[in-house]
């Protein structure tokens, strides 16, 4: 298994995958294999796991872990997720020093060793973890340690031997975090079995059973909380990562479009023109602070504000307010236009990168770790020209850079990503109200997304709050209901609405969301009651309307067959002369012309009620019925239109065609005898086959052209025989 490993870890550095600093992790925990033993490192004392914290780079404090950032992806960085001070944890529990001693150990020790030791997620495949996922790891292991350090019993190597269901139930008390605890559970099981862990806790019944409520229903996923808190029950707010509301998403949708296409270009401009006057007035002195804000304030109210068609912008057409979420009333004003200060910009230009990501986070569907991945450069195109955006995936694969991927991208998230990379580019040149702009190493912008305001390119870390922040500045959260905004409810938004509207959606979506089963992308589409309400609903009116359909394209294959009845003579094809011998023995039957009534039977009888004969390409009607093969497709299933042709038996052309087909060959004459003169003997036989191709398609043009002196020599030449 560890060659396996290995090997997997070669096969990541040889393509490239990682980055120095993981593969600087890849050789210590090589290293830490010879220099200290991983399956001892739950019975090491403090100094002897402060050596191996320091050997992985992990700080030098006892009982603080300090994971470095550029392990991490930009937007797990922030000290908050990376330190653990586990002393400081353990302390929130008003218990003896022994207990919360054995506290520290415990979660020193197994942050350790799943830094040192490969370990079975699924109890099956061991690898080792990404850093990040060893966070999220420690995030499930610190409730379970202080719940387990309040019993009087706890001691070193016997805490988690004393869980209790109760205390496993406030931990796991929902299907999320119950689905979590129980891989938690499964890796120290499995550390346990290979001698690699002690204290095993003990088979607790609710791990087989997601928590309900007093109804038997499944609990409903709540918000999100502390990492430090997980223990105590967590307030619902709402009803998780559910769909953003219809309402919220067309006026949000609409302000982020119109901020990107309107004002996105004008708010560029000021960016650069804020740039050439901080060089003029570098703020190295209070009253050079003064003079750039006068030169700002000069150049604000002087500046053009301009939308995408040239005409000027004298007022916009929705509210923004000055500030997000005012405490006093009195400041729920908007914001003033045109804006007259620095500060009123910073609000314009993180509402632009906003938008940027609304778009781009509802039209890709991606994880937000996904679209954090995207960089400056990150766009490609298909053979076809369909745009893409290039970046990576990280959930559902071991490799700790992840894998790369790529998302088609619709005409608006095309262009808010070439803007999003000039707004990226100037914001961190300018940098904040008091810095020298400096043009910073475009090399080096890992991220298309970056904190407005700072000089250089620094990650955006937050996206949770910028969403909430743009609803707050742009009046719409009363339009959440009551929940927040996360990047996670775009993803739910996008599987809602193409569940309800598109034909295969749950395999769409399985492509779009990098999902490994079908049964992943159900779980989207049904855990929300409501999202089940209406596709219950959808499909009870799909089914109405299909039946609508259904009924209309019959019709429509009745008005193609009367046509071609009414106009038999002058239709063309090869399926032309059983129309007309149809027709004739119809006539004969009855002992008189055809009436209105009878046009209609004969239709119907023809196409098997309706429900055959199809237009393959303007002008030409395939009369295929089933039981039939034909060139198409050789076999006796639905006809192929893209490779129809024009000897088919089925084949049957509107009389509109004719005008053309004998132009058709008119013209193929004409370029037959011109090249046959010049000796092109080759492209004469090209013009040759033309003729023959179009000249038996009607009677009309056949009668017409058969005793041409260049037809006829090519009709008695080839194997056609002329009547």
């Amino acid at each position: 298994m560890l060659k396996a490993i290995a090997a997997e870890t070669l096969d990541q550095i040889e393509t490239g995958d990682l980055s120095a600093a993981l593969l600087e992790l890849e050789r210590k925990r090589s290293e830490a294999a010879l220099l200290f033993r991983p399956a001892q490192i739950h019975l090491y004392g403090p100094d002897q796991l402060l050596e191996v914290q320091r050997h992985f780079g992990l700080g030098d404090e006892w009982g603080v872990i300090d994971v470095p950032a550029e392990l991490l992806a930009p937007n797990q960085r922030s000290e908050t997720n990376r330190i653990r001070n586990y002393k400081k944890i353990c302390a929130k529990e008003n218990v003896a020093p022994e207990r919360q001693h054995a506290g520290v150990l415990a979660l020193v020790r197994y942050q350790l060793l799943l830094f040192a030791a490969p370990c079975s997620p699924g109890g099956v495949t061991r690898y080792f973890l990404k850093p990040s996922s060893i966070l999220a790891e420690m995030n499930r292991m610190q409730p379970l340690v202080r719940a387990c350090i309040r019993n009087p019993a706890a001691k070193e190597h016997s805490l988690l031997t004393l869980l209790t269901e109760q205390e496993y139930k406030a931990c796991a008390h929902t299907p999320a975090l119950w689905k979590t605890f129980r891989a938690t559970m499964s890796k120290l099981r499995d550390y346990g079995a290979r001698g690699y862990w002690l204290d095993i806790p003990p088979k607790i019944g609710t791990e087989s059973n997601p928590p309900k409520d007093a109804a038997g229903v499944a609990i409903e996923n709540p918000r999100r909380g502390s990492s430090e808190e997980l223990v105590q029950p967590i307030p619902e707010k709402g009803q998780g990562h559910t769909p953003l509301p219809d309402l919220f998403v067309t006026e949000a949708g609409y302000r982020s479009y119109w901020m990107m296409r309107e004002m996105g270009p004008s708010l560029l401009k000021v960016a650069n023109g804020f740039i050439d006057i901080a060089k003029r007035f570098p703020a190295h002195t209070s009253h050079a602070k003064s003079k750039r804000a006068a030169a700002q304030k000069e150049f604000l109210k002087n500046f053009v504000w301009k939308d995408a068609s040239g005409s000027v912008i004298t007022k916009l057409p929705f509210k923004i307010r000055a500030v997000a979420r005012p405490s006093r009333p009195d400041l729920d004003r908007e914001i003033d236009w045109p804006p007259k200060n620095a500060d009123q910009m910073q609000v314009l230009w993180t509402l632009l990168q906003t938008s940027h990501l609304f778009i781009v986070l509802l039209s890709i569907g991606g994880r937000i770790s996904e679209s954090l991945s995207l960089a400056p450069g990150c766009l490609s195109e298909t053979r076809d020209g369909i745009p893409l955006a290039n970046g990576r995936t990280y959930k559902l694969y071991h490799k700790f850079d992840g894998q790369k991927r790529d998302w088609p991208l619709p005409p608006e998230a095309l262009e808010a990503i070439r803007q999003q990379e000039e707004l990226t580019h100037v914001c961190a040149e300018m940098g904040g109200p008091n810095d020298i702009p400096t043009p910073p190493d475009r090399s080096k912008a890992g991220m298309l997304w970056n904190t407005i305001g700072k000089l250089g390119y620094t990650p955006l870390t937050a996206p949770n709050r910028y969403l909430q922040f743009q609803a707050d500045y742009f009046g719409l959260s009363d339009l959440l209901e009551g929940d927040t905004i996360t990047p996670h409810r775009f993803r739910k938004t996008i599987a809602r609405l193409i569940a309800l509207a598109v034909v295969g959606a749950p395999k769409i979506l399985m492509d779009l969301f990098d999902h490994k089963t079908i049964e992943m992308t159900l779980h989207y589409i049904l855990t929300d009651p409501e999202v089940r309400a209406e596709l219950t609903k959808v499909a009870k009116e799909q089914t109405i309307m299909f039946n609508e359909v259904v009924e209309i394209a019959k019709e429509e294959t009745r008005k193609i067959a009367e046509n071609a009845i009414r106009d038999a003579q002058n239709y063309g094809g090869p399926a032309v002369t059983p129309l007309k011998a149809a027709v004739k023995a119809e006539r004969a039957r009855l002992g008189r012309q055809l009436g209105a009534a009878d046009i209609r039977d004969l239709a119907d009888l023809l196409t098997l009620d309706r429900q055959h004969w199809m237009y393959v390409r303007p002008g030409v009607i395939c009369t295929k019925l089933p039981g039939q093969a034909g060139p198409c497709n050789l076999n006796l299933g639905e006809p192929e239109p893209s490779r129809c042709r024009s000897h088919c038996e089925m084949r049957l052309e509107e009389a509109w065609l004719m005008q053309d087909v004998d132009g058709s060959v008119e013209d193929s004459v004409r370029y037959y005898e011109i090249e046959r003169a010049a000796g092109n003997e080759y492209v004469a036989e090209m013009w040759a086959g033309q003729i023959l191709t179009h000249v038996r398609r009607f009677d009309a043009v056949f009668e017409k052209w058969k005793n041409h002196p260049v037809v006829a020599q090519l009709l008695e030449g080839s194997t056609e025989k002329v009547a």
